[in-house]
């Protein structure tokens, strides 16, 4: 135990492998652990759940599951599912396998985290405030599965704030202060929640909660809902009065938490909805001009920016106010901010220090202080305390009080009946979607609140039926073969009308002659993808093709082709590997921004061409020509080679750990480096693949144009970026289809060549290509939002 910023979660990350320590050693087993390895860590017998998880949001539950475990312990890809569901069980949850990790609830995502650990059959178990997002049931089931594995063998480290959990589950405790040892090892039998909390802030505290509201403090009513109806609850009647607290409680997923964001203007809210009499639109920003700020319990999802300061993060949200002529004024923010911290006791080295390096209680408090700079007649506070220690709890208490003394209201939706027993003047408990019971004076008691809330331990009916309904909607958000389908539509539709007007399109010569022009580009597409997969990009393709291509065609004379033709294959191919490396090198270890690293290289790629050939030049044999072209009917074989790459490629990111691998460092590369994932061996495969395969394309290029040109390359570069996002792959990574890449290959030859049958120039294909770009960015945006919170409701349970 020990405060925020006591050093827990820095002693829990040198334990495991993520940090190297300072001085000292760490022992797994009685063989000590060398140096930074996560991996050598885990062989060792020791697993670790994070407080802030360690999921990749872009892979499904199962496939973070089967990143997780080692080879042996590894289903078949085709029983991964099974094999998952068959783990969760043991949790009584039920959650999705197959439901990507980004559209679970914070809850969710720590049950998975858990069993994910468990499931280990670990000798030492850490767990790093595992109960933070549980309900009071799921604290219990957890609490029953470590009594099962310490009586089993296991060693477990179990670090929370919460006082009751050491208490119910502890047989020692050390205690943290400032990064030292404040007591070790203590019989949890001789000591009680004061003493631990002494020991903790190194004084004695006082535990009690802030006195509530009496009635005649209590002013006119600032809130009025009635009939509030959202996608996961109905028949909300609510009216909060200036001084007053009050909490929404019940079962995870039964409304409460949909109800609180509606009102934030996140999710949509039907009913007669008033803030100091005005109406309220939808929306959050008529919600904030109506008075109401939302302090969202994801924190590091929502409440914060990780990467921005503390100064930055506070006045997010009110620079209109601290800014005169549309410049901030920087004395008057910085005296604000300097208010916040005292007031808060928020602990950091200065208001410019990056909000990720600071504690998950300082975070809160960082969220907190943003929401006390806009001054809002209406709080609203999803989990107040999630994840704080006892001595930051109870400032918030106070705070929150304080700010209802001064006259605002306030609504908290929290997983811990004690708290909302302790701080709320009523509590209204949410079953179905519905209130069921509004408990005020007396019956805000912690046994009355969760008796009252076990009544609500089946979600809404409604959401299976909702889920039934929208299946289709569900596949295009979260499927990453929507795209494949919508492009195979497109190119369909094209070839039709194209075919209609011209129709010499669909001749077999002509198609024969379009599915060649879509090999090049089509491996380029394979390797941009590679490198878009892991978050990156590369801009050296186009270059590439050219040095190839004219390293082919300088190196072949007619006089002995087959072995000068051996000769250029060879030099294009270390080539394209030289390329890659050097890309992988100066993203990785020189920490170049991808971007401006490959356009590096695209420059200096550029001028070697040019060096090498200022003009078009040289000259490839027929026979290269010949072999490159060979057809299986109408079809080139060339094309056929790319479709079944494409398709065993995606069957590797699907059914193997490799393909896991290569997403998670796209998704989310901190949590990939905490499960085991070789990144930056990811990373050099990735540019090195891309290099390779843009060496296959200036191959198959030069066999088309059977010359060496400088110059014709270059525009693969924008034209292999254009087909992989237009298969559907996510520009930040860990998102995407390999098939989809070729397919956006395939629209765009289908484009190429229908332009020149239809004679519209060479621009049309700009044009054309430019408006489909931003129309599929569009439309991936629009129906990956549509609906993100409600499928959260339905699959967090």
């Amino acid at each position: 135990m020990g405060e925020n910023g006591a050093g827990k979660s820095t002693l829990v990350n040198v334990a495991s492998g993520n940090l190297a320590p300072d001085e000292g050693s760490v022992f797994i087993g009685g063989k000590e652990l060398a140096g930074a390895n996560p991996q050598l860590a885990k062989l060792s017998g020791l697993a670790i759940t994070y407080q802030d998880d360690s999921l990749i949001p872009d892979l499904t539950v199962a496939e973070n599951m089967a990143l997780g475990v080692p080879t042996n312990m590894r289903p078949d890809g085709s029983h991964l599912d099974k094999w998952t569901a068959d783990r969760l069980e043991r949790f009584a949850t039920t959650i999705d396998p197959r439901t990507p990790v980004r559209e679970l609830s914070v809850a969710a995502r720590q049950i998975v985290e858990i069993v994910k650990a468990i499931i280990l059959k670990p000798s030492v178990l850490i767990l790093d405030e595992p109960t933070a997002a549980l309900t009071t049931s799921e604290a219990d089931r957890l609490h029953s599965v470590l009594r099962e594995l310490a009586n089993d063998g296991a060693a477990i480290v179990y670090i929370t704030h919460r006082l009751v959990d050491v208490l119910a589950i502890a047989d020692r405790v050390t205690v943290l202060r400032d990064g030292q040892v404040a007591a070790s090892a203590v019989s949890v039998s001789d000591i009680d929640e004061d003493r631990l909390v002494e020991l903790m802030v190194g004084r004695s505290l006082d535990t009690t909660f802030p006195d509530k509201a009496v009635e005649r403090d209590l002013g006119g009513v600032i809130l009025d809902v009635r009939n509030g109806t959202g996608q996961q609850f109905d028949g909300l009647d609510l009216r909060l009065r200036a001084g007053e607290i009050v909490g929404f409680a019940g079962v995870e997923g039964n409304g409460q938490r949909d109800a609180l964001r509606a009102l934030a203007g996140l999710d949509r809210l039907r009913g007669e909805f008033t803030v100091k009499g005005q109406r309220v639109r939808q929306g959050v920003r008529a919600a904030r001009n109506a008075g109401m700020t939302f302090v969202s319990g994801d924190r590091r999802g929502e409440a914060v920016f990780p990467e921005l300061g503390v100064r930055d993060n506070m006045t997010a949200g009110s620079l209109m106010n601290l800014s005169r002529g549309g410049l901030v004024t920087r004395g008057r923010e910085r005296a604000e901010i300097e208010q916040r911290l005292q007031s808060l006791d928020l602990r950091t080295p200065s208001i410019e220090h990056r909000v990720s390096g600071l504690s998950g209680g300082n975070q809160q408090k960082v969220a907190l202080g943003r929401a006390l700079l806009e001054s809002p007649s209406v709080y609203l506070i999803e989990e107040p305390t999630q994840g704080v220690d006892a001595r930051t709890r109870l400032q918030i208490y106070r705070l929150l009080r304080e700010q209802a003394r001064q006259g605002a209201a306030v609504v908290v939706v929290s997983s811990d009946a004690l708290e909302l027993a302790g701080l709320c003047d009523r509590v209204l408990v949410f079953s179905r979607g519905q209130v069921v019971a509004e408990l005020a004076g007396d019956d805000v008691a912690e046994e009355r609140i969760v008796g009252e809330s076990a009544l609500s331990a089946v979600t809404r009916a409604a959401a299976d039926n909702q889920r039934q309904s929208n299946r289709l909607l569900q596949f295009f958000r979260r499927s990453d073969f929507a795209p494949v389908l919508l492009l195979a539509i497109a190119v369909t539709v094209l070839m039709i009308v194209i075919g209609s007007s011209r129709p010499g399109f669909l001749s077999t010569s002509n198609l024969s002659n379009l599915l060649f022009l879509a090999v090049p580009l089509g491996f380029a597409a394979l390797g941009q993808a590679a490198v878009m997969m892991t978050g990156g990009i590369d801009l050296s393709i186009g270059p590439l093709i050219s040095l190839t291509t004219v390293a082919i065609a300088g190196l072949t004379t007619l006089n002995a082709e087959a072995v000068s033709t051996a000769t250029g294959l060879l030099a294009a191919l270390g080539i394209g590997v030289a390329v890659g490396l050097v890309n992988a090198l100066l993203v990785r270890k020189l920490r170049l921004q991808p971007l401006i690293a490959t356009l590096a290289t695209y420059i200096t790629v550029q001028g070697l061409t040019l060096l090498w050939m200022s003009t078009p030049g040289g000259e490839v044999g027929p026979t290269f020509a010949t072999n490159a072209g060979q057809l299986i009917g109408f079809v080139p074989l060339a094309f056929v080679a790319l479709i079944a790459i494409a398709i065993a490629g995606e069957m590797l990111l699907r059914r193997r750990v490799l393909g896991f691998a290569f997403r998670a460092v796209g998704s989310r590369p901190a949590a990939a480096r905490r499960v085991g994932v070789r990144s930056e061996l990811i990373y050099y495969v990735a540019y090195v693949l891309s290099g390779v395969f843009g060496m296959v394309a200036g191959v198959f290029f030069v066999a088309t144009i059977q010359i060496g040109d400088p110059t014709l390359g270059i525009p693969f570069t924008l034209a292999s970026i254009t087909a992989v996002v237009l298969g559907g792959m996510s520009t930040w990574g860990g998102r995407g289809s390999v098939v989809g890449a070729v397919s956006g290959a395939l629209l765009l030859a289908v484009i190429a060549n229908g332009t020149q049958f239809l004679q519209l120039g060479p621009q049309a294909q700009y044009y054309i290509q430019g408006g489909l770009l931003i129309g599929s960015i569009a439309l991936y945006s629009l129906l990956r939002a549509t609906g993100r919170r409600r499928d959260e409701t339905i699959n967090e349970r």
